[in-house]
């Protein structure tokens, strides 16, 4: 997406702590700036009514919400830990997976059956505040991985532009088109429907790694 604009809204303080108040207002603001997409690299136990109604509001204005899922993950698919903004129906919920044959799905990653699509969320090469480079592993480095290829897709004038409407065609298109099934087969706990990337299985497997054959 070489000609998105990326906006920041400021939403914790300097020790990574956020209310739900300030999280609504930055959404809002996000909405009123025309924003078409909001990647929420952020995760808490509470179900608000102020976050709900200010994602149910963008939601409403056509902009997708793309959330880590969270990292207090047990390793136990069949466990649900459930966090917010993730696991509210306006979000798309994304997972960890490791870059290694069959994108295992990182520990930490929480699973539940509000869980959508899995991205690289571990091992990630980020920026440090001074400007410098680190590595990092969550599902906030997952979530900005979705929301990017979401972005890409959404590119004005680009073939599928007109076809992104709302969050619902937009999973209708990343379902059929887009999403490799990983870990068990069909939609699942830990990973959703699966992992999104342009390339086809064959394509994938033949320039990256293996990944799990469920024919």
């Amino acid at each position: 997406a070489p000609d998105a604009e990326i906006h920041d809204y400021r939403a914790m303080d300097d020790q990574g702590q956020g209310g739900d108040t300030i999280i609504a207002k930055a959404i809002r603001e996000a909405v009123a700036d025309g924003c078409d997409i909001i990647n929420m690299s952020i995760a808490g136990k509470l179900k608000t009514n102020t976050l709900r109604r200010a994602m149910g509001y963008a939601s409403y204005s056509g902009v997708i919400m793309v959330c880590a899922a969270g990292n207090r993950g047990d390793g136990n698919p069949l466990t649900n830990e459930i966090s917010f903004p993730a696991s509210f129906e306006d979000a798309i919920s994304v997972a960890a997976v490791s870059k290694k044959d069959n994108l295992p799905v990182a520990k930490f990653s929480q699973s539940n059956d509000q869980v959508d699509y899995a991205g690289i969320g571990v091992d990630v090469l980020s920026f440090k505040p001074d400007g410098n480079y680190v590595r990092f592993d969550g599902t906030s480095m997952a979530s900005p991985h979705v929301c990017g290829f979401i972005a890409a897709l959404m590119t004005k004038d680009a073939t599928y532009s007109e076809i992104i409407k709302d969050d619902s065609s937009l999973r209708k298109l990343l379902n059929e088109n887009f999403c490799i099934d990983i870990g068990t087969k069909g939609r699942d706990n830990a990973t959703g429907v699966g992992f999104l990337t342009y390339l086809t299985k064959e394509e994938f497997e033949g320039d990256f790694i293996d990944l799990p054959d469920h024919e």
